[in-house]
């Protein structure tokens, strides 16, 4: 005998009224009934994530984990059934059922079969219970219709109605984004769509892990999460992260940490941490596992201020790229994006906007591994090279795969090739329409900067992109990037502060604003924005180097010193070339030779670290007068120039 399991599940009941009359009357018209019906609960029981456990002649009963999956599912079925002519009773009910193998008996199942017997065809009733637990969801409405007996339990229950209109919506179309009047990159007037403020979800999503044995699996960890990433860009009300884009916030120092480790296998309490910083609401993780057959993945999605974990979910799939559709899919939903909004807008699958081949779809993610490790470890034009032969190959496989030739062009850019940059960057216009509308702006930022030769036009898309999508940091940095190159300091500052405000950790936008305040002279306020940053960051060196730094700018030395010391206290060894440096400044010129004598002989020293300590040594020799000392350094430091 199985083993049996209590549990509190979500059971759906489905029946057909009248079926017994009808096979009576119609035997082969009653049969196609229950085609139509068993098609139907088929197509969208397991797609919501339900299972069904058992068919009685012409009706069905249906388990679910989730109330709100129980309820959306509901009313996929009746407006099919309505749709396709099938006259069907539903109910739903929360309650505790017992669990013998795939069979589920109990009271939970009794009443939730008592309740669709009562609903009239085309309708769906649902429980209290159910009521209780969707209630709270904007895209799910009800009406009571009282208190009713249920043959055989005990007591009256208050029943409702889930309410959905026939055009497949649920209840009232949620309107998510509203209408903006702009102009365009060529000055024409147009009408864009943006997100609503409060339907703005924002997500950092984690590369998966991979809990297999097989490590020929490996490049799904990063291959899968940037695939979603890519197709949820479609989404207008989701905004999130490329996994891990450390141009993105390349300063934070969890960041740097998981960047040095492979992003792998992160602690929650760190995935935390690193959220809150990217001023995120939710993170979701996932993990690769075991299946005999196709593909397994689990994801689970966080909320980030409490790290409290709201779902997990299981995917299992043949195909690769239906498994990223139906991630990206549930996730709209998990994430509480109204389900009119999601049923009604037209997302492309993956295989349309990115790629269909699975190989070339695997090349591309380990190409991209090599050309983040080339960038990371020792730079060089053969290594550069070696990654562009790789991602050139990929192109056998796929020649209208995107991102492929944005990659290119940036690689050419990197190797000076200039004419060449230029024919994958007028290729990847001609695929723009394969890409999601924040992808579209970068491409056609890239065409107008490099190709066109025309700031007068990237700025208006930038200024556009940025009207549209104002939560978009990428967008900022993109368009103050723009104001730079004219020389437009003050738009440039209005745009820093923008991104500083978003993300107001990253010590590197800072670190920007300071360096324009310092340009313009203002040197008290630069000094009064690393105060207040390093007051409440008390723990990122980085504002008391950068502090110190300016005060030895202005010539306040002593200052300088102490918050050198700070950032060593809290980095030891990390600034020690700058500590034995000032204190030449203090005329002490003994005193930073040996200081600066002792950091270079110190073992484990580096070739570029003992290049800049010889080149302070040749320095100082040369303000003392020991010139042939210095000459000596400066020698020295030449042979190891970094390259």
């Amino acid at each position: 005998m199985s083993k049996q399991t209590r549990s509190i599940l979500a059971i759906l009941s489905t029946d057909i009224p009248g079926y017994t009359q009808k096979t009576e009357e119609d035997e082969s018209q009653a049969f196609s009934l229950i085609a139509k019906h068993r098609d139907i609960i088929e197509k969208h029981v397991s797609t919501l994530n339900g299972f069904t456990f058992k068919e009685m002649g012409d009706g069905t009963f249906n388990k679910f984990e989730s109330v709100i999956d129980a309820a959306r599912c509901a009313i996929k079925i009746q407006n099919e059934a309505i749709e396709r002519e099938l006259p069907l009773r539903v109910g739903v009910h929360l309650g505790d059922v017992l669990q013998e193998g795939d069979d589920i008996l109990g009271i939970g199942v009794n009443i939730a079969d008592r309740i669709q017997g009562l609903a009239k065809p085309g309708t769906i009733y649902i429980s209290e219970d159910v009521f209780r637990q969707i209630k709270n969801q904007p895209d799910l409405n009800t009406i009571q219709i009282g208190e009713h007996e249920l043959k055989g339990i005990k007591g009256k229950m208050t029943l409702h109605e889930l309410i959905f209109n026939r055009d497949g919506t649920i209840t009232e179309r949620i309107e998510v984004t509203h209408k903006i009047q702009a102009h365009d990159e060529d000055g024409n007037k147009v009408e864009k769509e943006a997100p609503k403020n409060e339907f703005l979800k924002t997500l950092t999503m984690f590369y998966f892990d991979n809990k297999t044995d097989n490590s020929d699996l490996d490049w799904l960890q990063y291959g899968i999460p940037n695939a979603c990433y890519y197709t949820l860009q479609q989404e207008k009300v989701i905004f999130m992260y490329e996994p891990y884009s450390m141009s993105e916030n390349n300063t934070i120092d969890c960041l740097e940490i998981i960047d040095n480790s492979k992003s792998l296998n992160i602690p929650n309490s760190l995935k935390k941490k690193i959220t809150n910083q990217q001023n995120k609401d939710y993170w979701i993780s996932g993990s690769i596992l075991n299946h005999n057959d196709g593909y397994c993945i689990t994801t689970e999605l966080y909320d980030a201020k409490l790290g409290k974990l709201l779902q997990t979910r299981e995917f299992i799939a043949d195909n690769l790229f239906t498994l990223i559709d139906n991630i990206a899919l549930q996730l709209r939903y998990d994430l509480e994006i109204p389900t009119s909004h999601i049923e009604s807008t037209n997302n492309l699958s993956i295989s349309d906007i990115y790629t269909n081949n699975s190989k070339a779809f695997e090349l591309y993610t380990k190409s991209k591994l090599g050309k983040e490790k080339a960038s990371k470890e020792e730079f060089s034009k053969e290594a550069v090279q070696s990654v562009r032969n790789s991602i050139e190959d990929i192109l056998k496989y796929d020649k209208e795969f995107p991102v492929i030739y944005m990659d290119l062009a940036q690689i050419c850019l990197l190797l000076g090739h200039d004419d060449k940059r230029n024919e994958y960057l007028e290729k990847t216009m001609t695929l723009l329409y394969k890409c999601p509308e924040p992808l579209q702006y970068e491409i056609k930022g890239n065409y107008f900067r490099f190709v066109e030769k025309n700031p007068e036009k990237l700025i208006k898309l930038y200024e556009l992109w940025a009207k549209l999508q104002p939560h978009n940091i990428k967008a900022h940095r993109e368009l103050a990037d723009a104001y730079h190159e004219i020389r437009d300091f003050d738009k440039l500052l209005e745009q820093l502060f923008i991104v500083f405000n978003m993300t107001p950790t990253d010590f590197f936008v800072l670190s920007n604003i300071v360096d324009i305040y310092i340009s313009k002279n203002n040197f008290e306020y630069a000094k009064k924005l690393l105060e207040d940053y390093g007051s409440k960051y008390p723990e990122n060196y980085k504002s008391y180097s950068k502090l110190g730094a300016l005060y030895e700018s202005m010539g306040e030395f002593k200052k300088a010193k102490e918050q050198y010391e700070i950032v060593s206290l809290i980095e030891p060894n990390s600034n020690d070339l700058t500590l034995a440096k000032i204190e030449a400044k203090f005329g002490e010129f003994d005193l930073a030779v040996n200081k600066l004598t002792n950091l270079y002989n110190r073992p484990n020293k580096t070739d570029e670290q003992k290049y800049h300590i010889l080149r302070a040594l040749s320095d100082i020799y040369y303000k003392i007068g020991q010139v042939k000392r210095s000459i000596d350094a400066s020698e020295k430091a030449y042979q190891l120039k970094p390259t």
